[in-house]
Protein backbone atom coordinates (compact mmCIF):
# COMPACT_ATOMS: atom_id res chain seq x y z
CA UNK A 1 0.00 0.00 0.00
CA UNK A 2 1.47 3.40 -0.91
CA UNK A 3 2.58 5.45 2.07
CA UNK A 4 1.72 9.04 2.70
CA UNK A 5 4.38 11.68 3.20
CA UNK A 6 2.33 12.96 6.09
CA UNK A 7 3.08 11.42 9.48
CA UNK A 8 1.08 11.20 12.67
CA UNK A 9 0.74 14.65 14.34
CA UNK A 10 2.37 13.43 17.56
CA UNK A 11 5.13 11.53 15.77
CA UNK A 12 5.93 12.86 12.27
CA UNK A 13 8.31 9.96 11.61
CA UNK A 14 5.36 7.51 11.50
CA UNK A 15 4.06 6.91 8.00
CA UNK A 16 0.50 5.79 7.27
CA UNK A 17 -1.12 4.37 4.15
CA UNK A 18 -3.03 6.90 2.05
CA UNK A 19 -6.44 5.66 3.24
CA UNK A 20 -5.57 6.87 6.76
CA UNK A 21 -5.81 10.44 5.50
CA UNK A 22 -9.20 12.18 5.42
CA UNK A 23 -10.91 12.42 2.06
CA UNK A 24 -13.75 14.78 1.27
CA UNK A 25 -17.00 12.98 2.07
CA UNK A 26 -15.18 9.87 3.35
CA UNK A 27 -16.40 8.36 6.61
CA UNK A 28 -14.91 5.46 8.52
CA UNK A 29 -16.77 3.59 11.24
CA UNK A 30 -15.87 1.73 14.40
CA UNK A 31 -18.64 -0.73 15.22
CA UNK A 32 -19.77 -3.18 17.86
CA UNK A 33 -21.63 -6.41 17.04
CA UNK A 34 -23.42 -8.98 19.16
CA UNK A 35 -23.98 -12.56 18.01
CA UNK A 36 -27.04 -14.72 18.44
CA UNK A 37 -25.25 -16.54 21.28
CA UNK A 38 -24.19 -13.38 23.15
CA UNK A 39 -20.60 -12.94 21.95
CA UNK A 40 -19.41 -9.47 21.05
CA UNK A 41 -17.07 -8.25 18.32
CA UNK A 42 -15.61 -4.80 17.64
CA UNK A 43 -14.20 -3.70 14.31
CA UNK A 44 -13.76 -0.81 11.88
CA UNK A 45 -14.64 -0.28 8.23
CA UNK A 46 -15.54 2.36 5.69
CA UNK A 47 -18.58 0.45 4.38
CA UNK A 48 -20.85 -0.81 7.17
CA UNK A 49 -23.42 -2.50 4.91
CA UNK A 50 -20.75 -4.47 3.07
CA UNK A 51 -18.94 -5.40 6.29
CA UNK A 52 -22.14 -6.65 7.97
CA UNK A 53 -22.85 -8.78 4.90
CA UNK A 54 -19.29 -10.19 5.18
CA UNK A 55 -19.72 -11.04 8.87
CA UNK A 56 -23.01 -12.86 8.19
CA UNK A 57 -21.85 -14.61 5.02
CA UNK A 58 -21.47 -18.41 5.07
CA UNK A 59 -18.14 -17.85 3.25
CA UNK A 60 -16.73 -15.88 6.21
CA UNK A 61 -13.67 -17.66 7.65
CA UNK A 62 -12.88 -15.33 10.58
CA UNK A 63 -13.89 -15.11 14.23
CA UNK A 64 -17.47 -14.22 13.25
CA UNK A 65 -17.90 -17.36 11.13
CA UNK A 66 -21.08 -19.42 11.47
CA UNK A 67 -23.08 -17.03 13.66
CA UNK A 68 -25.77 -14.42 13.01
CA UNK A 69 -24.44 -10.99 14.00
CA UNK A 70 -26.40 -7.84 14.87
CA UNK A 71 -25.09 -4.28 14.82
CA UNK A 72 -25.28 -2.75 18.31
CA UNK A 73 -23.63 0.57 17.53
CA UNK A 74 -21.46 2.38 15.00
CA UNK A 75 -19.42 5.53 15.49
CA UNK A 76 -18.38 7.68 12.47
CA UNK A 77 -14.87 9.11 12.10
CA UNK A 78 -13.20 11.24 9.47
CA UNK A 79 -10.06 9.09 9.26
CA UNK A 80 -9.29 5.39 9.46
CA UNK A 81 -6.71 6.17 12.14
CA UNK A 82 -9.41 7.59 14.45
CA UNK A 83 -11.64 4.56 13.81
CA UNK A 84 -8.74 2.19 14.57
CA UNK A 85 -7.96 3.98 17.84
CA UNK A 86 -11.61 3.73 18.88
CA UNK A 87 -11.77 0.08 17.78
CA UNK A 88 -8.77 -0.63 20.01
CA UNK A 89 -10.74 0.90 22.89
CA UNK A 90 -13.61 -1.47 22.09
CA UNK A 91 -11.27 -4.35 22.88
CA UNK A 92 -11.25 -3.14 26.49
CA UNK A 93 -13.58 -5.30 28.57
CA UNK A 94 -14.50 -2.36 30.81
CA UNK A 95 -15.46 -0.05 27.92
CA UNK A 96 -17.28 -2.81 26.03
CA UNK A 97 -19.31 -3.72 29.14
CA UNK A 98 -20.20 -0.05 29.74
CA UNK A 99 -21.34 0.40 26.13
CA UNK A 100 -23.45 -2.76 26.15
CA UNK A 101 -25.07 -1.93 29.48
CA UNK A 102 -26.04 1.60 28.38
CA UNK A 103 -27.32 0.94 24.86
CA UNK A 104 -31.10 0.55 24.82
CA UNK A 105 -30.70 -1.27 21.50
CA UNK A 106 -28.88 -4.10 23.32
CA UNK A 107 -31.90 -5.05 25.40
CA UNK A 108 -34.27 -4.79 22.44
CA UNK A 109 -32.08 -7.02 20.24
CA UNK A 110 -31.50 -9.53 23.01
CA UNK A 111 -35.23 -9.86 23.73
CA UNK A 112 -36.28 -9.94 20.07
CA UNK A 113 -33.76 -12.60 19.04
CA UNK A 114 -33.62 -14.53 22.34
CA UNK A 115 -29.90 -13.71 22.77
CA UNK A 116 -28.34 -14.69 26.12
CA UNK A 117 -26.53 -12.20 28.33
CA UNK A 118 -23.38 -11.12 26.42
CA UNK A 119 -20.07 -12.78 27.11
CA UNK A 120 -17.85 -9.70 27.45
CA UNK A 121 -14.70 -11.50 26.36
CA UNK A 122 -11.80 -9.91 24.51
CA UNK A 123 -11.96 -10.68 20.80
Amino acid sequence: MPSSRMGHPNNPSLRFPKDFLPKLGMTFYAYLLISENGKTYGGQTKNLKHRMADHNSPKNKGYTQGQKWYLLAAWPFETRYEALVFEKGLKSTKLRRRIIEHLPRTRILMERHDIPLPDISLN
